[in-house]
């Protein structure tokens, strides 16, 4: 029997201190946004993160737990200002993050694929449409 997906705050919390995965997905973020050069972006910190993984989560309730929550962790690791002239390409740079840190971690091939799909096409200002559940809830989280 699977465990129910977290439902607010504080089961998310719970659910990613249970997942070392998720731990360590955590701490690329922080390592992130320590290193951004603009200083941290209130917008896009990690209680941001946390409210996009529930808000993922509640969109595509059928995409495992675990998938959504990481990709909502690394969603803006890579985060350019908006008059960045390569602002555009700010999802695509944080797919590759993601890839070597789910492949680090040793996720499965299939599911760093489909987490790193729908971080790359979730940004509106690249203009894709995500072409899947995860994709799209991500978008709209």
């Amino acid at each position: 029997m699977s465990t129910p997906a977290p439902t607010d705050l504080a089961s998310l919390r719970a659910a990613l201190e249970a997942d070392p995965d998720l731990i360590a997905l955590r701490e690329v973020l922080r390592h992130h946004l320590a290193e951004d050069p603009q200083g941290e972006d209130p917008g896009h910190d990690e209680a941001h993160c946390m409210r996009v993984a529930l808000w993922t989560l509640r969109l595509a309730p059928e995409v495992p737990a675990r998938l959504a929550i990481a990709a909502a962790l690394l969603h803006d690791v890579v985060n350019l200002p908006k008059d960045d002239p390569a602002r555009h390409e700010a999802s695509t740079r944080s797919a590759k993050v993601a890839r070597a840190a789910l492949e680090e971690r040793g996720f499965d091939a299939a599911d760093v694929t489909l987490v790193c799909d729908a971080i790359r096409d979730h940004s509106f200002s690249r203009g894709a449409t995500p072409a899947t559940a995860l994709g799209r809830a991500l978008q709209d989280a």
